[in-house]
């Protein structure tokens, strides 16, 4: 393609899947006309346009006018994976316009290729979702991608954060009822321990709230925003001053605002001493990045989702209970991963 407008001196222009047909909107008539211009190039409204400003840390994104927080929770649970985004978005041609993207749908990697033509609102944003710096096109061009191959944006309402997941990395995504962990302590201590204590090796982790009630309320008295899907950033232990330590979960709303009110929430001066902010490397802005204890965070929330990005390349420890002698068969099971070798050791003593 690139060759191709290279050629005729023209940009390209997906014909088949056009913002103005069927196939992108399959009604029309849902995408609310009184804030949206038009449908333009983001290289036609935004000045100096670039797909990451920083190859090593993709800018934060912003959800848009459609229902796919779920795709969108999982997208900023991996902004600070770069090699994962660029796993993805596997070409690009930015000056003239084309973009290639993989996904894994229905057991198989699934290629396209979009335009860079967009909806613009009246106030000169996007519709749909855009990075908070919008010269950064990383999330409305995959977001684009992705409701391609799912069949329109349409199609991008309503789902789950562990279905994004699995779409992007070809990987099973592995689901945990809080209410259940709440339980045992040995159930907490075994998801802080092995899972979110292990958050930056390339594992995302998204959280679903509870959903509305029958009367439509849209907020819970916590804060956070009901049927509603949540990134998980980190988890870290803090020691506050004169204080044991306190297990905390930063916890990003794709809105980019609205956030949780209770304990250790951006305007708590009591948890938030002088300094805290800048030992955590937190903005206190209300930019929908909040921090909240462990407990409240399986409180909160409804359910976790979490998956693994694996790359060839790269080495995972597999820790089993041991085995009685003298069975000594030990069954390892995977699949959808890369192509692997596995190393068995045992030892005695």
């Amino acid at each position: 393609k690139s060759a191709e407008c290279n050629t005729k001196d023209i940009k390209f222009k997906d014909t088949d899947w056009t913002l103005d047909g069927e196939k992108a909107i399959l009604d029309a008539n849902k995408v609310d006309k009184s804030v949206v211009v038009e449908i333009i190039r983001i290289s036609d409204f935004i000045r100096n346009p670039i797909f990451f400003i920083n190859d090593d840390f993709p800018g934060e994104l912003k959800q848009g006018g459609l229902g796919d927080c779920w795709f969108l929770a999982a997208l900023a649970a991996i902004e600070d994976f770069p090699r994962v985004i660029k796993s993805i978005a596997v070409a690009r041609d930015e000056i003239n316009g084309i973009y290639g993207f993989v996904f894994f749908i229905k057991n198989n990697w699934v290629g396209t290729i979009v335009d860079d033509y967009v909806f613009v609102k009246q106030n000169g944003h996007y519709y749909f979702s855009e990075c908070t710096c919008r010269r950064e096109t990383w999330a409305s061009l995959l977001e684009k991608a992705y409701a391609k191959v799912y069949g329109g944006y349409e199609k991008l309402k309503g789902g789950h954060v562990g279905e994004a997941f699995e779409n992007l990395s070809g990987q099973t995504r592995v689901v945990y009822n809080c209410s259940d962990i709440l339980t045992s302590q040995t159930k907490k201590d075994a998801l802080w321990e092995s899972l979110l204590g292990r958050m930056n090796h390339h594992i995302g982790f998204g959280c679903e709230t509870y959903p509305k009630p029958s009367n439509g309320v849209n907020k819970g008295p916590d804060g956070l925003i009901l049927g509603h899907v949540y990134s998980v950033i980190r988890a870290v232990r803090f020691k506050p001053s004169n204080a044991l330590n306190v297990q905390l979960v930063e916890v990003r709303n794709p809105w980019a605002h609205a956030e949780f009110t209770l304990s250790w929430n951006d305007k708590d001066t009591i948890s938030w001493k002088p300094g805290y902010a800048t030992k955590l490397q937190h903005s206190l802005d209300d930019d929908g990045s909040f921090f909240m204890t462990y407990d409240d965070f399986l409180t909160h929330f409804k359910r976790i989702e979490s998956c693994a990005f694996q790359f060839a390349g790269e080495c995972y420890e597999v820790f089993s209970d041991p085995l009685d002698f003298p069975d000594r068969k030990q069954t390892i099971t995977h699949d959808k991963l890369p192509p692997v070798v596995y190393i068995y050791h045992s030892f005695t003593g």
